[in-house]
């Protein structure tokens, strides 16, 4: 059984969870185009940011990592084109500080999953469920009082932290330490706001 198990590669059914917060959900399970996967196993890393693509309904690596005879504790999240992402994954610490461009039509969602403990399936793919811990957010503006003529050109968010740091084991996002304090604007052509 020991040959068998090193003759499977390792793949991946993979699902995003909605956000809970917003209405916006910019990566979703049907538009997630690939997605980096680091495993440690055996108290040692077996493979480190490796990404995967669709390969028909199993999410599959270039060249393909076959299952050890151990179990794989796997550490996921999709890599966003713009932003920063520094990655930290050790034995001990497994972490993900991300910066997201100041650009806000550059921005993009940050979803991440976590599955320990995990042995060859009998069959099928590994499940790895992701969960945004970093969603984009939606401002709409409604005039409803047509007594007043109002336009708007413009939106700016402030005050805002500019890095997060995410904990695979716990999904706990918090304020990274060297946060700095940062706005976030968006201008246009004035709009007019009707009901």
């Amino acid at each position: 059984s020991d040959v068998q198990s090193f003759q499977r590669g390792i793949g991946f059914s993979a699902y995003t969870a909605k956000p809970t917060k917003t209405a916006q959900e910019d990566v979703t399970t049907s538009n997630l185009t690939s997605f980096q996967v680091s495993a440690i196993g055996n108290g040692a890393v077996y493979f480190d940011d490796v990404t995967f693509r669709k390969n028909n309904s199993v999410w599959e690596s270039t060249p393909v990592y076959f299952w050890p005879a151990y179990a794989l504790n796997f550490y996921a999240y999709n890599k966003p084109a713009n932003g920063f992402v520094d990655r930290s994954i050790a034995v001990g610490s497994q972490t993900l500080t991300f910066t997201p461009s100041t650009v806000l039509t550059e921005q993009e969602d940050l979803v991440a999953a976590y599955a320990p403990n995990q042995t060859q399936p009998v069959s099928g793919a590994t499940d790895l469920t992701f969960n945004h811990y970093l969603t984009q957010i939606v401002v709409k503006a409604l005039n409803t009082n047509p007594t007043y003529s109002v336009e708007v050109a413009g939106v700016k968010i402030a005050h805002l932290d500019d890095k997060v740091k995410y904990t695979f084991s716990t999904g706990n996002t918090e304020v990274a330490t060297d946060a700095a304090d940062q706005t976030y604007s968006s201008e246009f052509t004035a709009k007019p706001l009707d009901g």
